[in-house]
């Protein structure tokens, strides 16, 4: 069996994405989504219930939303993506996955 790993290379478009990190505690995610929707100013509206991007209705999944859209907005820098350690850049199109709506 052989195995395949990521490389961060970026897609051919040269994109990248800011997700939230696995390995984070739920605690930490919790405080970071509100910081990323409050104080960080990212727009969240898309995953408030009933919205577009309310599912998966888990908190990786809106922490990673909040994540990319603050990420995106303050110019994709990695200093956009650090959330003290809990971000992570990506190269592949996580709304190509179960964890991220596409916006």
């Amino acid at each position: 069996m052989t195995s395949v790993y990521n490389l961060g290379f970026p897609d051919k478009g040269g994109r990248s994405w800011c997700i939230a990190s696995s390995q984070a505690l739920d605690s930490d995610l919790q405080y970071l989504l509100i910081w990323a929707c409050i104080l960080g100013k990212a727009n969240c509206l898309a995953i408030q219930p009933g919205q577009q991007c309310f599912e998966p209705d888990t908190l990786f999944s809106h922490t990673s939303f909040a994540f990319n859209n603050y990420y995106q907005k303050n110019g994709a820098t990695d200093d956009a993506c650090n959330f003290g350690g809990t971000g992570i850049k990506v190269y592949t199109d996580p709304s190509k996955s179960i964890i991220l709506c596409r916006i």
